[in-house]
């Protein structure tokens, strides 16, 4: 074919010389002519030598023409030279396989080896030169790229895969996910089959490709292609009738597998689940000639907790996107000394507390450390660590990361290694410590595995690289939410610490913080991810362990942050807007972009300068558990993400787009509920502020959108893909700042303070909040509100002493939850209030206690905290209830947000915490729950006080507490004399009115309805209308040697079961309220109660009902005189029988026999 072609050539070119002997030939013949005009040889040496006028070439033949014949016949091949240029590129020369030279036609012929069709097309240029003279070219000729090969041609399969018949299970797996996404592309199905089950077909044109996956055919060029190759690459190699996908391991070949449905199906898992697949449609599935090379810029690619079993959907993501554990790092020294092991025989290895040897309990693996300065500790470390690969010779590697938490031996003050010193995050360091027992354990385990790994967390008091140079075998994972860089003196520093590590560690590693969940807005930074990952891979950083734990949310982060982990020389842009084009349409992309974009400029730039950032950027991570950043948020800005989305859901393309839309829409809705229903935090408020915060419709707002985020986090718990791994949670310990009812604690105390500091006696805020609690329709409104007139009053407070102005040493109702060294005690050095204050020092965990009583329902507490000023401390305090039910067992736990001591040293700070009791509980253990009191720190507790609301402000249960409070702090009036009267003429509930009516009558001075209350007539054994009943043994006397008012009283003595005073009185349907008066002798004690009570009757006497105060203890008082009080409201009838008269009684029981107690002014209003 290819001598035909020549011979035509040949012809043809004679035929246009005879035919037009003028006409120009290129650049040859051109200067040819030049010459000679000029009568010169010129650049052709003469013509009178013969020149070459043309030169013809296709892919193997070249013909050069000459004007006429060369002087001596034919030339020697040694005459000429050949060149080659492919696609403009440099020249090459040519050597020709033959040559021949034809004397009539003066043309030379020459036979050079033919370009084989490559992966490309080409084009191609040959050059002849003639004794050196000037190449003459031929004109260009293009050799056509080879064609695809077609594994799917118009729907049917044109391809087999093949694996080898002992091809592992995930060599296997792959194999058939490659056979499951080519048939949802293109709707063919490939067979997966051995070799053996092929047949001897061998490709195209006579049978179907075949693909082989691993190593099922012996491919002598795939071998020196993967020479070298890190295990997690891969190579796919495109041949006539047969690709190859190979990798060094089978997780090559498995990533190699996704790469060609990346590549050539195009296949995309944007997200977890059947909708964050993108598949696109294909008739006809064509793989191109060029071979693929990759493996991975970090070795070990991890999202945590995507790299276990607990949730496969979307564990199944990460791995499709290539994230693959490969180095042991975690917090693990525990799993080398069990104290069950080791306690008894080598308490050694553990620490001394406060001067008594600490053994951890068999099951804590945390807040302790083995004494790495213990020699032993060494030795058997090594002994299990190589009886460890001894048991799995497949592990490459094992952690020697330390215990979460703190717990170090050496940190112990009293230890001969402590120093005291403060490493660069501002613990103690251990780094010289610690890494000098790693290096020792490491080189005794190389001694018999030399090729193993050893990774460890390089976090808290190991931060810092060590003062000598680490084994080369060991990997340090340095721990860092590297979203902080976006601060440039954060960034250099950090860098500059990692210089530090490069010098004395050959290899290290990257744990990162990238969490999207628990945060409540989507924390996008992709560009400066991007950044972190190519300087990573510029500065030798080996592998990636980031914290994920997704909130699907955040669209592409998880996607970019996995694409940049295996290239991270990729173009992030394009990334985005692939993934954005690829997740919703082209349409819709813009408006999705815009959305993250808004995003990525709230997380990078306005983020910072906020307390948020500000005060955690030289941390470890950033606080996720503190959605202060919230306060920066603006509805508008929720608003327009709103419209975004909304506009990305209408503009959607597929199905399976507007899906992907929807749920990026819904994931939102969390976001908006966190954002709309956050109250921003106030130290101090004004009127106008107070107001805002205690807008009825706005509070009913937040409380909607604080509901609806809990209905979405239920709803999403039944989400594989929108599931939240974090989930606040109203009885939950864990980051409680971010559980909220929309009715926020620091407000509510803010809003108390206020009314305390600038409305003492009323006034607009005052009234505000008594309109709501009169008024709001929402129950919850009306509770805060009330919650809010109580802790202004301080009416309620549940616990006793919260001053701690009563006691000893040891203040009166509190006990102490404390170490043997620890210093608690009361003090009058500082106080808040009062004189008096609790201070504590040496304190690992623990703090003062009391038990209450409690309703369900709302709740506010407050404990107010000092530290002198200059005191450098890493305590923290909160406040934690435990919650008890009627057997007093401990059915949950409540807590309030944690607060750093030192913070605000020199000034009293407050932790606030507003809750809600759930249903049956009946009591909480109130702690101050402190924690890392050193001993060189002094801390001071004061005012630690517990509130309740009731439905009703005014009730039978609060009747006395309000007459007491305004008898004691308004005789001439005030702010709860004010509110009693308003309440008469108010739209309260009836009785509510009537008990109010009562109060202001007694308040003013009026008469009892019993009858000789304070008991001034009558005789030693009388004392009429009162009458005496007792049962069995004891006496009632009228006696003059005491009294509370007047002259006499009645004296009870050793009644046993009881005695009863008691008389009738005639009632009217309404509140009625008793106080009866009772005395011990001075110095006397007795085991004695009391209870007063109204038993109703009819008219002629048949008991209806009876209406008991508590039973009470009869205790001495400091005054003398103690009360026990009732107030009931007395129905017109009960069980349709008509109260026609009361029996009022006074009940006094199980008296010694030479007890006495006193009764006076037993009075009963109506």
């Amino acid at each position: 074919m290819r001598k035909t072609q020549y011979y035509v050539s040949v012809l043809l070119v004679m035929c246009l010389l005879f035919a037009f002997p003028g006409i120009s030939f290129g650049a040859a013949q051109t200067a040819d002519d030049g010459a000679a005009a000029r009568g010169g040889q010129g650049n052709e040496r003469g013509n009178s030598q013969g020149v070459i006028v043309l030169v013809h070439a296709d892919n193997g033949t070249i013909t050069a023409k000459f004007n006429k014949q060369p002087p001596g016949g034919k030339p020697d091949a040694s005459d000429f030279t050949i060149q080659r240029q492919v696609n403009g590129g440099a020249a090459e020369v040519v050597v020709p396989s033959s040559y021949a030279w034809g004397t009539s036609t003066k043309i030379a012929t020459f036979a050079v080896p033919p370009l084989a069709p490559g992966i490309a097309g080409r084009e191609v240029v040959y050059s002849v030169s003639f004794k050196g003279a000037a190449f003459v070219p031929a004109a260009t000729f293009a050799i056509t790229a080879l064609p695809p090969l077609d594994v799917v041609r118009n729907g049917q399969a044109n391809a087999m895969i093949i694996v080898a018949a002992g091809a592992d299970g995930r060599t296997q797996a792959a194999a058939a996910t490659l056979a499951e996404y080519v048939q949802k592309s293109t709707g063919a199905l490939l067979p997966v089959m051995t070799e053996g089950q092929a047949g001897s077909h061998n490709g195209e044109p006579d049978g179907p490709i075949r693909i082989y996956v691993g190593d099922a055919q012996a491919e002598p060029r795939l071998g020196a292609l993967m020479q070298g190759m890190d295990g997690d690459g891969y190579v796919i190699l495109p041949e006539d009738g047969r690709i190859t996908i190979g990798g060094p391991t089978s997780w090559g070949i498995e990533y190699g597998v996704y790469a060609f449905l990346e590549k050539y199906v195009g296949v995309g898992w944007l997200m977890p689940g059947p909708d964050g697949e993108d598949v696109p449609q294909h008739a006809t599935l064509s793989v191109s000639r060029e071979m693929v090379k990759e493996e991975p810029a970090f070795i070990s690619r991890v999202f945590s907790p995507l790299n276990g079993q607990n949730y496969p959907v979307q564990a199944e993501w990460a791995r499709k996107n290539r994230m693959h554990s490969r180095i042991s790092f975690h917090h693990n020294v525990y799993s080398l000394f069990p104290p069950g092991e080791f306690g008894q025989s080598h308490p050694e290895f553990y620490p001394v507390r406060n001067g008594v040897q600490y053994i951890p309990s068999a099951t804590l693996t945390n807040s302790w450390q083995p004494c790495f300065s213990e020699p032993g500790t060494v030795d058997v470390a090594i002994s299990k660590i190589i009886a460890f690969f001894d048991n799995n010779p497949d592990a490459d590697s094992f952690s020697l990361g330390v215990n979460d938490g703190k717990g170090y031996c050496e940190t112990e003050p009293d230890h001969p290694l402590y120093t005291g010193e403060l490493n660069s995050v501002g613990v103690l360091d251990m780094s010289d410590i610690y890494y000098n027992w790693v290096n020792q354990v490491v080189e005794g385990v190389l001694a018999v595995y030399p090729d193993k790994w050893f990774g460890l967390l390089a976090y808290d008091s190991v931060m810092d690289p060590p003062s000598f140079k680490l084994n080369s075998r060991v990997v340090p994972f340095i721990t860092q939410d590297r979203m902080a860089w976006i601060d440039a003196e954060i960034e250099s520093q950090s860098k500059q610490k990692l210089e530090e590590w490069n010098q004395v560690a050959d290899n290290i590693a990257w744990y990162d913080y990238m969490y999207g969940n628990p945060y409540l807005l989507p924390r996008m930074y992709t560009e400066r991810m991007a950044d972190n990952y190519a300087y990573a891979a510029e500065h030798g950083v080996l592998a990636h362990y980031s914290e994920l734990y997704p909130n699907w949310g955040e669209g592409p982060k998880p996607w970019i942050a996995a694409k940049l982990q295996w290239d991270p020389d990729q173009d992030v842009e394009a990334l985005l807007d692939e993934w954005y084009a690829r997740a919703v349409g082209e349409e819709a992309a813009a408006d999705l972009r815009a959305y993250y974009d808004h995003w990525e400029q709230f997380w990078t730039e306005r983020i910072q300068g906020s307390l948020w950032f500000e005060s955690r950027k030289r941390t470890t991570y950033l606080e996720f558990g503190d959605p202060s950043y919230l306060a920066l948020v603006t509805e508008q800005e929720i608003a327009e993400s709103r419209s975004l989305l909304e506009s990305v859901v209408d503009k959607a393309g597929t199905a399976q787009q507007k899906a992907r839309a929807a749920m990026l829409l819904r994931a939102f809705e969390y976001y908006e509920a966190s954002a709309l229903s956050y109250t921003p935090k106030f130290t101090s408020l004004n009127e106008q502020e107070a107001l805002a915060l205690l807008n009825p419709a706005a509070l009913e707002r937040k409380m909607e959108k604080a509901a609806e985020r809990y209905e979405l986090l239920d709803e999403f718990a039944q989400d594989p893909v929108l599931m939240h791994f974090i989930k606040p949670s109203p009885t939950g310990i864990y980051y409680p700042l971010l559980h909220w009812n929309g009715l926020d604690s620091e407000a509510f105390w803010a809003i108390a303070d206020y009314m305390k500091a600038f409305e003492p006696n009323g006034g607009t805020v005052s009234q505000q909040v008594y309109g709501i609690a009169q008024h709001a329709e929402n129950e919850k409104l009306r509770e805060y509100a009330d919650l809010l007139q109580n802790v202004n009053l301080d009416l309620f407070a549940l616990n006793n002493n919260s001053s701690f102005e009563l006691g000893g040493d040891v203040p009166q109702s509190w006990s102490p939850w404390y170490e043997s060294n620890t210093v608690y005690k009361r003090s009058t050095d500082y106080s808040h209030s009062g004189t008096s204050s609790m201070m504590i020092s040496t304190l690992r965990r623990g703090g003062p206690h009391q038990v209450v009583n409690v309703n369900p329902g709302m709740m506010a507490s407050r404990v107010h905290y000092f530290t002198p000023e200059g005191t450098q401390t890493n305590a923290t305090i909160q406040i934690t209830f435990n919650l008890r039910d009627a057997s007093n067992k401990q059915i949950g736990t409540l807590v309030s947000g944690t607060k750093k001591v030192g913070a605000t040293a020199g000034t009293w700070s407050s932790v606030d915490f507003l809750t809600d009791i759930p249903e049956g509980v009946k009591s909480v253990q109130m702690i101050v729950l402190l924690n890392q009191v050193e001993p060189e720190t002094k801390l001071y507790l004061d005012d630690f006080v517990i509130y309740q609301g009731s439905k009703e402000w005014l009730n039978a249960q609060t009747f006395w507490k309000f007459a007491d409070y305004i008898q004691e702090h308004e005789p001439s009036g005030g702010i709860l004399t004010n509110r009693v009267e308003a309440l008469i003429g108010s739209s309260a509930s009836g009785q509510e009115r009537e008990f109010a009516q009562l109060l202001l009558n007694v308040l003013q001075g009026a008469a009892p309805v019993t009858a000789n209350a304070s008991f001034e007539q009558g005789t030693t054994t009388s004392a009429p209308p009162w009458a005496f009943y007792v049962q069995s043994q004891g006496t009632v006397t009228r006696v003059s040697d005491t009294s509370h008012q007047g002259s006499s009283s009645i004296a009870i003595t050793g009644a046993k079961p009881s005695a009863v005073p008691y008389q009738y009185f005639i009632p009217k349907v309404g509140p009625a309220a008793a106080k009866v008066y009772y005395k011990l002798p001075e110095g006397a004690t007795t085991a004695g109660t009391i209870q007063i009570g109204f038993n109703l009757n009819t008219a002629d006497g048949k008991g209806i009902t009876v209406m008991r105060s508590e039973i009470r203890p009869i205790t001495g008082s400091p005054n003398g005189w103690s009360s026990i009080n009732l107030a009931a409201y007395i129905p017109s009838e009960f069980n349709g029988l008509v109260v026609g008269r009361i029996q009022f009684t006074i009940n006094v029981s199980n008296l010694e026999n030479e007890a006495r107690v006193y009764i006076d002014d037993a009075n009963v209003y109506q």
